[in-house]
C-alpha cells in the first residue's frame, strides 16, 4: 500500500522568496524554449479513491523484485564472444552513469572470453566519430555506443563501420521506438519511465488535483523527447498542475542551481519535483538546501537507479527513484549482442527491468561493507545472475 506521507499542499520554506505565482495545469517555463505537450491528451475521471486505485494497481507491477523477462527469449551460445574484440564507447567520460554500465558489460564480455576496450569519448560526435574509425582501423569486431551517444548524427561512419565487417549495436540512447542504421538498437523505455515518476509522485501526495510539481527536463540527448511525452502527458492526463524548466546536458552544473532556485522564487508553492535523470540530482538536491526547501513538504523523484544517489534516499531527501540496474542493462545488451552474432532474434525492444527504489528497500541497494551505493549491490543481481547464467550456459556470477 502506497505511504500518503507528503503534506498535501505543503508550502515549501524558502528564506529568500519575497513572492509566489500560482501555476496552472500543463504550464511550461521558457528556459529552454519548451513547448507543452499535445494538450488534447485524455484525462481521467473519477472520484479520487478510485483515481487512487487505478494508480497504485500500475505501480504494483514495479514494486519489489522484477520477474527476469529474458527468461522467454529462450537460450543462446555465449561461445561466439570468446576471441572477439570488442569496442564499448560510452556517451562522455566524465558520465557517471554510462561509464559504469560499459564497466559492467565490460566484466561480463571478459567472463565470457572476449577482449573489451573502453574509449574515453568527450560528449561530442567528434568523440564519437574518432572512436568508431578507431575501432574500425584496429579491426574490432565488436562496437557498442552506450548511453546517450546520438547515433543519428554517426549514419556514415556506423555504415563504413559495418562495411568493413564491425557488427555495431547501441544501447540505452533512445526509445524503443527509434531505430538507427546499426545492426540493433537496444532501446529503453524512457516514456514509461517518464509515466512511472509522475504516478509515484501522485501516489506519494494522494490526489492528483493537488499536485503542484517542478519538472527539470533534460535537452539534447536522443532519449529527451520520449521521456517528455512520459512525464508531461501523465501530469496532463491527470490533471495535474506543473511547471517545466529545461536544461541542456552540456550546462547541468550551472543551469540546473540557477533554474531551481529561480523556479522555488518565482513558486513557493511547488509540491513536488520530477527530475528526469538522477544524476542531475547531484546539482538540484543542493540548490533546494541552499535556500531551504522543506523536503518534509516535497516529493522529489527521479530515475536511473544510479548508486551514487541512493545517499539522498537515506537521508530522506529523494522520495523515490525509478530504478534500472545497470549490471542488469549491461547483460541485457550483452545478450542482445550474443544473439545478433549468432544469427537469432535480438530482443531490442524488451526495454530494462524497471522498480521502484524508496525507503523501503533503499538497503538492498548498498554494499553491506560500507553503507553506500555500489553497482555490485543493486537488490535484484540473484535475479538476472542466475538467469543470464542458465541463458547463456555460462556462469556470470564472478563477473561482479
Amino acid at each position: 500500500m502506497m505511504k500518503r506521507w507528503k503534506k498535501i499542499l505543503g508550502i515549501v520554506a524558502v528564506s529568500t522568496l519575497a513572492m509566489s505565482v500560482a501555476v496552472g495545469c500543463g504550464s511550461t517555463s521558457e528556459e529552454g524554449g519548451s513547448e507543452s505537450v499535445d494538450s488534447s491528451v485524455e484525462t481521467v475521471s473519477g472520484d479520487v479513491e478510485e483515481i487512487m486505485n487505478g494508480i497504485d494497481e500500475v505501480l504494483s507491477d514495479y514494486t519489489g523484485n522484477p520477474s527476469f523477462y529474458a527468461e522467454e527469449f529462450g537460450e543462446t551460445d555465449a561461445t561466439v564472444l570468446k576471441g572477439k574484440k570488442v569496442f564499448l564507447i560510452p556517451v562522455d567520460a566524465s558520465n557517471d552513469y554510462a561509464n559504469n554500465y560499459v564497466e559492467m558489460e565490460q566484466r561480463i564480455l571478459e567472463t565470457l572470453g572476449a577482449e573489451v576496450f573502453i574509449y574515453s569519448a568527450d560528449g561530442t560526435a567528434d568523440s564519437w566519430i574518432q572512436g568508431i574509425q578507431t575501432a574500425t582501423n584496429q579491426n574490432y569486431d565488436v562496437i557498442d555506443l552506450v548511453g546517450g551517444v546520438s547515433c543519428d548524427s554517426l549514419e556514415s561512419q556506423i555504415q563504413e563501420a559495418r562495411d568493413a565487417g564491425v557488427y555495431v549495436q547501441d544501447s540505452h540512447n533512445t526509445d524503443i521506438d527509434t531505430t538507427y542504421n546499426d545492426d540493433a538498437t537496444i532501446g529503453t523505455d524512457f516514456a514509461l519511465n517518464g509515466e512511472l515518476m509522475v504516478l509515484q509522485t501522485i501516489a506519494e501526495i494522494g490526489d492528483p488535483s493537488q499536485v503542484n510539481a517542478l519538472v527539470i527536463a533534460d535537452t539534447g540527448a536522443p532519449c529527451d523527447p520520449a521521456m517528455k511525452t512520459g512525464v508531461e502527458e501523465t501530469l496532463e492526463k491527470y490533471g495535474c498542475s506543473y511547471d517545466v524548466k529545461e536544461v541542456a546536458v552540456t550546462d547541468w552544473a550551472t543551469g540546473i542551481p540557477d533554474v531551481t532556485k529561480n523556479a522555488f522564487m518565482a513558486n513557493s508553492e511547488y509540491n513536488a519535483v520530477i527530475v528526469y535523470y538522477d544524476n542531475m540530482l547531484l546539482y538540484a538536491i543542493p540548490a533546494m538546501q541552499e535556500i531551504d526547501c522543506d523536503f518534509d513538504s516535497i516529493v522529489v523523484g527521479s530515475y536511473n537507479g544510479s548508486p551514487n544517489i541512493m545517499t539522498y534516499i537515506t537521508d530522506g531527501t529523494l522520495d523515490f527513484n525509478i530504478g534500472e540496474s545497470v549490471g542488469w542493462s549491461a547483460c541485457h545488451s550483452v545478450d542482445c549482442l550474443i544473439r545478433g552474432l549468432n544469427g537469432e532474434e535480438v530482443h531490442a525492444t524488451a526495454g530494462f527491468a524497471s522498480y521502484i527504489i524508496n525507503s523501503e528497500n533503499v538497503e538492498n541497494c548498498l554494499n553491506p561493507s560500507t553503507g553506500e551505493g555500489s553497482y555490485a549491490y543493486d537488490g535484484v543481481q540473484d535475479i538476472y545472475i542466475s538467469g543470464y547464467s542458465e541463458l547463456w550456459g555460462v556462469d556470470i556470477s564472478g563477473a561482479f
